[in-house]
């Protein structure tokens, strides 16, 4: 069984949509899968974002494309008929998912930190079920600590300084 690989000089090109870098950016994650033994492109392949569940299929030239992707690290899962299926880790669009301080826990588009992002995450901590998992781990960590971790104290922090009297500090800036 062929395993299906990406071409290197194609990879995953990003194409910033919205030109300089401002908060509402999102990428387009474009690539090209091909036979790893004869180089034919592979029609048809699926490709799926795991962090997203988003599926596309490769055209006649083995090309995919996800529009308007938030900026981020994916893994990919590409399988096709007649192909071991090959799984892309470390996908990264080169730019942060985070916009200006953590604590946009929802992505609103806003990018405001409120306390519908202290809902947002005692929901994804200690819902029955879980609500959803934030889309950016670093808007989500909002106290900023190492290993990006999404816990209570991350909650606790927003209620400081959202509600605080005298306020908590504000969110660190994000990476």
């Amino acid at each position: 069984m062929n395993s299906v690989r990406l071409l290197i000089w194609v990879g995953v090109l990003l194409l910033l949509m919205s030109g300089p870098v401002t908060w509402a950016q999102t990428v387009d994650i474009v690539g090209v899968v091909s036979d790893s033994v004869t180089a034919a492109p592979v029609e048809n392949a699926t490709v799926i974002i795991l962090e997203t569940d988003d599926t596309v299929h490769t055209d006649v030239l083995g090309v995919y494309t996800f529009y308007d992707m938030t900026p981020g690290i994916y893994t990919l899962l590409i399988g096709g008929d007649n192909y071991a299926p090959r799984m892309i880790t470390g996908v990264n669009t080169g730019l942060s998912c985070c916009n200006g301080i953590r604590g946009n826990a929802n992505n609103d588009v806003a990018d405001h930190v409120n306390v519908s992002d202290v809902t947002y995450l005692v929901s994804y901590l200690f819902g029955i079920p879980s609500g959803p998992a934030p889309v950016c781990t670093e808007e989500g960590n909002a106290n900023g600590d190492v290993g990006e971790s999404i816990n209570v104290s991350d909650v606790t922090y927003l209620v400081s300084y959202l509600f605080g009297i005298p306020s908590g500090p504000a969110p660190p800036a994000c990476q």
